[in-house]
This record gives C-alpha cells, structure tokens and sequence, in this order.
C-alpha cells in the first residue's frame, strides 16, 4: 500500500519517504490520494444511511476525529457525521492516518520497530507490534486470495 509505483513508459519509480512526508502534509491531499486509490471511501453525493437523503458531503470538523474532516449529512434535520475512516484498513486505530501511512512506508522498507517508534513518536511498544502484526496479516491474507 505505502509504495506506490508511478508506470510511465519508460521507466518505473517508487515513491520515495520525501514523497510520503509531502503527500502527509495536508490532510486533504493525503485524504484525497486515498480515496482515489480506494482506501478510503468516497461518499460524495451518497446516500445517508440514517435518513436516506442522498446529499453526504465531505467536511472539515476538528471537533469530530483528528483526522481534522469526516462525511456530513447535509439533510438539516439529519447532520449525521461519518467517519472517513469507516470500513477501511484505518479503522480502529488511534494514530492518525499520516502515522498509519508513514509506519506502512517504514514496515514495507523492513525498518526495525524501535527505529519507527521515534522517528513517528509512538508511545506504546504494544501499538507498533500490533502494527506490524496487522501489515503482515493483510499481506498473508492478499497472498491468500491470490
């Protein structure tokens, strides 16, 4: 996932940590490069679960998740906020989806797990373990319906 290959027709180039670290800079451009690879959902225009109406829009709100936006219902009696993490391998985790990435780009490159903890500034042992367990399980069940 975090190493993008760019075919042109010459050549092959792989994205590079710089290329990460400037993509990760705004979260709409990051937010933005992941729906269009479909990791994360685009529920522009779709339809609302909670009150059916199909106007959910993409908004900034701090207040909602740190990710700094998530999907709105612009229905004014509805206002049903959404994750824009919902269903996506970003779920469930309480690093922001730039660490997420970030760590990815570092795992798939086979950086120790110390080394990755300070360079992002993570806390918990337990929580890089459990990342690098979950890279190794997506590959494993990839190679698996392959």
């Amino acid at each position: 996932m975090a190493v993008a290959v760019c075919e042109t027709r010459t050549k092959i180039s792989y994205m590079v940590y710089d290329d990460v670290a400037i993509l990760c800079q705004r979260n709409e451009t990051l937010h933005g490069w992941l729906r269009d690879r479909g990791l994360l959902a685009d529920l522009n225009g779709g339809r609302c679960k909670k009150c059916e109406c199909g106007n959910v829009k993409l908004r900034k709100d701090i207040s909602f998740s740190k990710d700094g936006c998530c999907w709105r219902c612009n229905n004014k009696s509805c206002n049903k906020k959404i994750s824009i993490r919902r269903d996506s391998f970003f779920s469930n985790s309480a690093l922001t989806i730039d660490k997420i990435l970030k760590l990815t780009y570092m795992w798939v490159w086979k950086l120790p797990e110390y080394y990755v903890k300070i360079q992002l500034k993570i806390g918990s042992e337990e929580t890089m373990v459990d990342w690098y367990s979950f890279c190794r399980e997506v590959c494993l069940c990839s190679l698996e319906e392959w």
